[in-house]
């Protein structure tokens, strides 16, 4: 992500701060190259992190993955071991840690499975949100 492009992003016409920014974006195909991964997830949320911490934001909220945690049958807790099992989820881990660095900003951590199961699309099965 250009630096040029951080303002284009929080840069509001009044002048005004956002308090809260959410961070849904991302890549979010599988089977990519490490550094499709690094950039367009670790990197894009570091930077615009870095930019929001920098803005004084009350809070970033990551859009993480449940695919963080290790793979078990039972439902996932906050406190339940984090071991991605696939790539993404690897580098969405990578992102999560490299935002809780960030001093002195409160960055929730959204985890879900990124699927959304759509039944009236005959074209898809499911849509990555």
């Amino acid at each position: 992500m250009s630096p040029d492009s951080l303002p284009k992003i929080f840069d509001r016409a009044d002048g005004r701060q956002f308090d809260y920014v959410f961070n849904c974006g991302g890549e979010t195909r599988f089977s990519q190259d490490d550094e499709i991964y690094r950039l367009r997830v670790v990197t894009l949320a570091e930077s615009i992190g870095n930019e929001a911490a920098k803005r004084g934001v009350k809070a970033f909220v990551q859009l993480s993955s449940g695919h963080v945690y290790k793979g078990d049958s039972v439902p996932r807790k906050e406190t339940d071991k984090l071991k991605p099992a696939i790539k993404l989820a690897q580098y969405q881990l990578k992102a999560e840690e490299a935002l809780l660095k960030i001093e002195g900003f409160v960055v929730p951590l959204l985890s879900c499975i990124p699927l959304l199961y759509a039944g009236t699309d005959a074209e898809n099965f499911a849509d990555l949100i």
